[in-house]
């Protein structure tokens, strides 16, 4: 196998000359230096030139999905090497079991071996760098299609409120996801995308008798509750914005493009609402091929003036 030598803003690394560790704090360096490069090109667009502001997104939505395929290439390089270098693992002495291990000594090598749970996170950045790069790739060529008509029109309306929308990843948390994010943007509250999802469903099975007859007569209550708690691909809809708005005592108001807002947590008591903590999110019914889809709605910075944003 040969060596393969990988250079990143001037510099020039022998990457099979690097263990995991190394690695990771050489792309901890090379992710920042590109975000620096980034920030740059975002400082290069002229306020309200649109069409070079989508340019710009297009651009770095590649460079960065050329860095993390750069990224996965090298751990792979590395893991291809520690084979040829250690023949036989822990595995094959049943010393290791298939879990999250990060690390096993071979001998006075002390070569560290990639867990499942680094293997998991890459996965996840790859596949939403993806995801970006299949939105930049539709929105040069969907002008005139359902989802960009949508799309210019909740912008639209947003602007005109000096707000804008926040791009929630669609991995089937997109409301859980987007509702943290909004606590956290506007209350400074952390809470994991998990945690809203546990605190929904107690609320759901608390209030059994309130939410059992919206459900249709096929699907079994305990059934969908155990699912929405545990499985982070399972989408949320009304009936969980309902939940965590009443069970975290929120006015959630929820923007779509072609109709008025809707709103959950909105009580007959004017003055107790005025006290709820107010969190704001779009509904998108055509975001390309994942169909419907929440956003987190946020304030436009002074800088901006059309809702667009390459956060």
């Amino acid at each position: 196998m040969s060596t393969e030598s990988t250079k990143t803003l001037g510099e020039t690394v022998d990457t099979l000359t690097l263990n995991f560790e190394e690695l990771e704090i050489k792309h901890k360096k090379e992710r920042k230096d590109l975000q620096a490069s980034i920030m740059q090109l975002k400082k290069a667009v002229p306020k309200g030139d649109k069409k070079r502001l989508k340019e710009t997104q297009q651009r770095i939505t590649q460079m960065e999905a050329d860095f993390e395929k750069k990224c996965q290439e090298e751990i792979q390089q590395i893991q291809a090497q520690e084979k040829i270098n250690c023949p036989t693992g822990p595995a094959e002495n049943g010393d290791v079991e298939d879990g999250d291990e990060d690390v096993y000594n071979g001998g006075d090598t002390g070569v560290r071996k990639i867990s499942k749970a680094e293997k998991r996170r890459e996965k996840k950045r790859l596949m939403e760098l993806e995801r970006n790069r299949r939105i930049a790739e539709e929105e040069k060529q969907s002008e005139g299609r359902p989802r960009a008509i949508e799309d210019q029109l909740l912008k639209k309306k947003l602007a005109e409120k000096k707000m804008r929308i926040h791009q929630i990843a669609a991995d089937g948390n997109c409301l859980f996801s987007a509702v943290a994010h909004q606590l956290l943007t506007r209350y400074g509250e952390t809470i994991s995308v998990m945690e809203v999802r546990r605190r929904c469903v107690h609320h759901l099975r608390q209030n059994r008798e309130d939410f059992e007859p919206f459900l249709e007569e096929s699907v079994d209550f305990d059934e969908y509750c155990s699912k929405m708690e545990t499985d982070p691909s399972r989408w949320g809809g009304n009936l969980e914005l309902r939940a965590i708005s009443q069970e975290m005592e929120l006015l959630i108001t929820v923007y779509q493009a072609q109709a008025p807002p809707f709103e959950f947590g909105n009580g007959p008591d004017t003055e107790s609402n005025s006290e709820k903590r107010h969190l704001r999110l779009s509904y998108h019914h055509h975001l390309i091929w994942t169909g419907a889809h929440y956003n987190s709605v946020v304030d436009m910075r002074p800088d901006e003036t059309d809702g667009e944003s390459v956060s």
